[in-house]
């Protein structure tokens, strides 16, 4: 059953002559090919991932929202057409058909950004679009024949939900390199115990940094530099996963965290379970992984060591730090009890010079961090803030996966773009509608910094 509808979703998808008898339509048929499309995806990504590859469950919710959006569509469109007697059968038929279009829209999504520019991809998605039109109107045909103008409304009304839920909500990535992380709160460090083996992390990290490849590169470094809540690491963390992707920059990315959940302690005896824990992640987490704590140092020591590493008049730095902040241009950079120096404009302004890279794209998200903008500012450097300099940003609690500004710029809006001024406008709009939902009282507005050469610089094919 699942074969023969599969096979005949393909001749409907190519224009091949087809039938609806040759459909066996039923909730079971919808459960069925609804199945197939999200294996699909998730085989897919598995095989482009580099390994070892770790599971991501969010993908699960956004893979359900696409095949509910998509049954639904096929009821409305029945509806629209008069026919809602059909129930799913458009579902069932418009699915078979897309399985494989589907499939095709997810390889470009991934790849787009080394096979076409922006102009190319605006061309795939519009003959995209007329591809699913073609694919639920050649349906409507078979289910309701001799009716033109339902038909057409039918195609049309499908073809328009599947835009908006595209549009409106991405469809995320299975699978990612680094691995779930434990985020149970765990003994206050001390620096005796934690800040010896640091060099000696970074430099492990920075060693594994592959060769750059010809053209244009982009480094990827996140910070979650305060362990106050577990948010800035997973954040970190999840961000580090889609700039990777993204930008096509797997090898060429380091994270730094404070986290007690993964401070690499020394070697020592393991009697408490605490101390078991601690005693796991150092051997198995920190080495493996690095994850070197989120200091002021460390920061300096990886954008120097990276610099070393790239071409610094050609390739991209993307730096993304998450955190507390405070007003007058600072970074909170915490770990327990352990006095660490904090992260002001003027110190990261003196760093970034020190690694000489050329062309940097610099997010932060952290209340106040618009105060960063005029002491980071050039015409080579994008800047991108998550609130103005006298206001606070929102998203921050202890079991948020992810900052208001994490989730609707890197999230949502980086999903849908490659440019980060567009980004920008699109996570804008998205912060200010939910914190109007919200009933916020001081709005956060995120700030833009755009220098005019790296702009045209970005747009340019190297």
């Amino acid at each position: 059953m699942t074969l023969r509808n599969l096979w005949s979703g393909v001749r409907l998808a190519f224009f091949l002559k087809c039938d609806a008898e040759r459909f066996d339509v039923s909730p079971a048929s919808l459960w069925a090919v609804a199945l197939v499309i999200a294996l699909s995806h998730v085989a897919a990504d598995y095989a482009v991932t580099p390994h070892p590859a770790h599971f991501y469950r969010e993908a699960l919710e956004t893979e359900a929202f696409y095949l509910a959006a998509y049954v639904f569509a096929g009821f409305a469109a029945c509806l629209i057409a008069g026919r809602e007697s059909l129930h799913w059968s458009l579902s069932v038929l418009a699915l078979n058909a897309l399985w494989l279009p589907l499939l095709a829209e997810w390889t470009v999504e991934h790849y787009r950004e080394a096979w076409m520019d922006a102009a190319d991809y605006r061309s795939f998605r519009t003959l995209f679009y007329v591809w699913v039109f073609l694919i639920a109107f050649r349906a409507m045909i078979l289910l309701v024949p001799r009716q033109a103008g339902r038909q057409l409304a039918g195609a049309l009304v499908f073809l328009g939900i599947y835009v908006l839920s595209f549009k409106y909500f991405a469809l995320y990535p299975y699978w990612y390199t680094d691995p779930p992380i434990p985020y149970e709160r765990h003994a206050a460090p001390v620096a005796e115990d934690v800040l010896p083996q640091q060099y000696e992390l970074v430099d492990a990290r920075l060693a594994a940094i592959t060769p750059r490849t010809p053209g244009r590169n982009f480094y990827v470094v996140t910070v979650g530099s305060d362990d106050a809540q577990n948010v800035f690491m997973k954040e970190a963390v999840f961000v580090r996963g889609v700039l990777e992707r993204k930008f096509h920059a797997a090898g060429h990315a380091m994270t730094l965290v404070n986290n007690r959940a993964t401070v690499p302690l020394p070697q020592k005896e393991a009697v408490t379970d605490v101390q078991k824990v601690m005693g796991y992640l150092q051997r198995e987490l920190s080495p493996r992984l690095g994850y070197p704590l989120a200091t002021v140092t460390n920061l300096e020591r990886t954008l120097t060591g990276l610099g070393k590493k790239a071409d610094v008049n050609k390739d991209v730095l993307l730096l993304y730090i998450t955190s507390h902040g405070g007003r007058g241009g600072s970074i909170s950079v915490e770990l327990g009890r352990v006095d660490l120096y904090q992260l002001t404009a003027q110190r990261l302004h003196d760093m970034l010079a020190a690694s000489r890279f050329k062309w940097k794209v610099i997010l932060i998200s952290a209340c106040y961090s618009g105060s960063f903008i005029d002491t980071l500012r050039d015409d080579h450097t994008i800047i991108v803030t998550s609130s103005r300099s006298d206001r606070v940003s929102y998203g921050c609690g202890q079991d948020n996966d992810l900052t208001y500004f994490g989730k609707a710029y890197v999230k949502e809006a980086l999903a849908k773009t490659d440019n980060f001024v567009t980004a920008y406008e699109i996570a804008r709009k998205a912060i200010a509608q939910r914190e109007d939902d919200e009933d916020v009282d001081k709005p956060s507005h995120p700030q833009i910094s755009t220098g005019a050469k790296i702009v045209e610089y970005l747009k340019s094919k190297h």
